[in-house]
């Protein structure tokens, strides 16, 4: 058998392969995603959800005690944020406890960048002046002006 024979049988098994999966898709394919009667491609996804409870965002006493127990947990000090620059933070994040991880590790970058050990109101304020902190509609304004 040639090497010629060989690459002709391969391509034509690979297309016989391709064309009965395309079969099998276009057989369980809606366009129009009428989905009512054929469960194929969103059955398994639909399982997969859940009715689960909205989360609302925690009140300040609580994120201060997150902020409080993650500085104890790396051994850093009580003072390492100073109290406006705590007010910040929480009036910044709206209860969001991903937000406040990320801006408190921002400032705390901030504080290192001026060889500072305490967090200031400063260095919140430069974290939050950067874009992705901002709105979309104050971006949009920015960009207007």
């Amino acid at each position: 058998m040639s090497k010629s024979t060989i690459t002709v049988t391969g391509l034509v098994a690979l297309l016989g392969a391709i064309l009965t999966g395309s079969g099998e898709f276009m057989l369980h394919f809606d366009p129009l995603a009428r989905f009512a009667d054929n469960q194929f491609f969103l059955g398994d996804i639909k399982s997969r959800i859940t009715d689960s409870e909205t989360l609302h965002g925690l009140n300040d006493q609580g994120m201060e005690v997150c902020i409080q127990s993650e500085l104890d947990a790396v051994r850093l000090g009580a003072n390492t944020f100073d109290e406006r620059a705590i007010g910040l933070v929480l009036r910044s994040v709206q209860g969001n406890l991903r937000a406040c991880r990320n801006l408190c590790y921002g400032s705390m970058v901030e504080a290192c960048r001026e060889n500072k050990k305490i967090v200031s109101l400063t260095h919140v304020n430069n974290v939050l002046v950067q874009p992705h902190w901002r709105s979309h509609e104050a971006l949009i304004k920015q960009q207007a002006d």
